[in-house]
């Protein structure tokens, strides 16, 4: 049976905040007889917020108020209320993060919104959501190549590296079309890294002098060349690693397109749409932006790449709103009849995903480095982290050893993190179907190293990526079958 779902996106980004209302429609993809597998089979978008201007109450902190004042708004024009939704996500990104009270403003207007998903997304996950928005991840799927997104916004540009449909790589630049603010044409705001960018081209610039376009375009063109350099355009100078938020790209990559997303990806199409390849106003938005995306426009990224790609920059359809698509939408499954499940705390709600490739026994040894890996590129962090979930596609008919080689990883990654108390469970979902052979191996290995019972949840016959969540209900039929929502956030 078919069902509708009203679902609601809200990203509150370094420059822009908006709302985004979706119509989900789901249903039962099985056969007659089957286990019940109900997927997504149609969305669409019913509302769209105008973008607003990211209320803050001082360089330090989100005006939470002001934000949910924008929210009721927004309900209104869409006649929605809060409680005729099914799901959503409320979703902090770029610099809004970094603001002192961003988890609690996050937190609040959950609250108020509605039971979410509630995301900080760092700049590693940034980077992930805005290449699946923008549609560079599914270009690289379709095309079998190596596709670069680079989503530009206010405060950082976020670059995610895809190959065949997955993420290879991802890195954070603070260059972005906000970190100089300006109003009547006098620098209001200028960020940490751009003195650094400015003094390095002797060209110093400071907040409360009057300014023109020709002052900031060397300024500009060096922002761009630091992009090239990432990229593997020019030669690395030492002034890259100085803007990096985080890190790097690990290599240079033989890329077949480069797709841009962001703020200044969409003046970049502003620039494209006139007639002149001009605007009146290059201060329009009281920043950089514009005068960004013309530098773009002039920069390697535009010319032809390698001539054995030919590959070309793609203008895209998403920019402006390329990280949240719908938002928080979710399919739900059923798991399978395998299942192992040891003193589980029922239910378990908004349990983050971390997905690692454990698909043969050779990848068997990779369980706990890929795992911390994942969790630093969620999270950001191996301390305080939250209830999370391990999943995996699994090893096709593993042997007897196999399982007992997978339990006794998986123990020692019980170990690091503390896994296996009822308030701390270990929750392993794979797609393959032995979920109960692991779970009864992984209880006997903690017995045995750690001497305790341990809370395991084995679930088999689902499958997840990371970046999603799930709900897991209690075990129905006779403890056989366990339901689970996944949660993922669903782009065009």
């Amino acid at each position: 049976m078919r069902e509708i779902l009203p679902s609601v996106g809200i990203d509150i980004g370094t420059s822009t905040t908006q709302v985004i209302f979706s119509r989900i429609e789901i249903d039962n993809i099985s056969g007659f007889g089957a286990i019940p597998k109900i997927e997504i089979v149609s969305k669409e978008i019913i509302y769209e917020s105008p973008v607003y201007t990211t209320p803050l109450r001082n360089e330090w902190e989100i005006d939470a108020e002001q934000v949910k004042k924008i929210l009721f708004h927004e309900y209104e024009q869409a006649g929605i209320k809060p409680e005729e939704l099914a799901t959503g996500a409320v979703i902090i990104t770029g610099e809004s993060v970094k603001k002192k009270n961003a988890r609690c403003t996050a937190k609040k207007i959950s609250e108020i919104a509605g039971d979410f998903v509630v995301v900080t997304a760092g700049p590693d996950l940034e980077s992930v959501l805005a290449g699946y928005g923008s549609g560079a991840a599914k270009l690289s799927e379709i095309c079998g190549g190596v596709v670069a997104n680079l989503d530009i916004g206010g405060g950082t540009t976020n670059l995610c590296i895809f190959e065949n449909g997955k993420v290879i790589d991802t890195a954070c630049l603070d260059i972005g079309g906000r970190l100089i603010r300006i109003e009547n044409e006098r620098i209001q705001y200028i960020s940490e890294s751009v003195v650094k960018i400015s003094k390095s081209i002797n060209s110093p610039l400071v907040a409360g002098v009057q300014i023109a376009e020709t002052d900031l375009k060397p300024l500009l063109r060096r922002m761009v060349q630091l992009l090239e350099e990432e990229l593997g355009f020019r030669q690395k100078t030492n002034l890259l690693p100085a803007v990096y938020t985080n890190h790097g790209l690990k290599k240079n990559y033989q890329l077949s397109h480069i797709v841009l997303s962001g703020g200044v990806a969409a003046c970049v199409q502003e620039l494209n749409n006139s007639i002149d390849g001009k605007v009146e106003d290059a201060f329009l938005y009281d920043d950089i932006g514009i005068l960004l995306a013309k530098e773009l426009k002039n920069s390697l990224l535009y010319e032809e790449m390698d001539q054995k790609s030919q590959g070309k920059l793609l203008p895209q359809k998403e920019t402006l709103r390329a990280t949240v698509i719908g938002a928080g939408n979710y399919a739900i499954h059923i798991s399978g009849s395998t299942i192992s499940c040891y003193d589980g705390n029922f239910p378990y709600k908004n349990v983050a995903v971390v997905h690692i490739s454990l698909t043969c026994k050779e990848e068997i040894r990779n369980i706990k480095g890929e795992i911390r890996e994942q969790l630093w590129l969620l999270f950001e962090q191996e301390k305080e982290l939250p209830l999370f979930a391990i999943s995996f596609a699994g090893i096709p008919r593993p042997k007897f050893y196999e399982v007992e080689d997978m339990a006794e990883e998986f123990c020692k990654v019980c170990e690091k993190y503390n896994l296996g108390s009822r308030e701390n469970p270990v929750i392993l979902i794979m797609e393959e179907d032995h979920g109960k052979s692991l779970g009864q191996a992984l209880r006997r290995k903690l017995k045995h190293n750690c001497n305790i019972e341990g809370s395991i949840l084995s679930i088999d016959c689902v499958k997840c990526k990371s970046g999603d969540y799930v709900d897991i209900g209690k075990p129905v039929s006779g403890g056989t079958v366990i339901p689970i929502v996944v949660k993922t956030l669903i782009f065009e």
